[in-house]
């Protein structure tokens, strides 16, 4: 991803991702480049780990807090049902 600051700086961010299928847990790692005049002025990482849940365990924590699930949805903002292939995703609830 490449992103102008200002009038002579950008921003570059390379991101490689790796999914832990057994902790469920998404690392990305970043690597940010910033440049003025054709020249890097700095650079610096970030690791950021991101805990992820499918339905089925969102479900259960639901329900073990005396609560129902309505439906699942994409994080956008038309009604559109979700499925397990989102990044992120809203959960209607009401109580039981």
């Amino acid at each position: 991803m490449k992103v102008r600051l200002d009038e002579e700086k950008e921003l570059i961010r390379i991101s490689q991702s790796f999914f832990d299928k057994e902790k469920s847990v998404l690392k990305i790692d970043f690597e940010f480049i910033i440049i003025s005049e054709n020249e890097v002025i700095d650079r610096f990482t970030e690791v950021h780990y991101i805990k992820t849940y499918t339905f089925e365990s969102i479900t259960k924590l639901i329900t073990e807090g005396e609560c129902k699930v309505l439906g699942f949805y994409k994080d956008n903002l038309n009604v559109e049902q979700a499925t397990e292939n989102e990044f992120r995703v809203i959960a209607a609830v009401k109580p039981a």
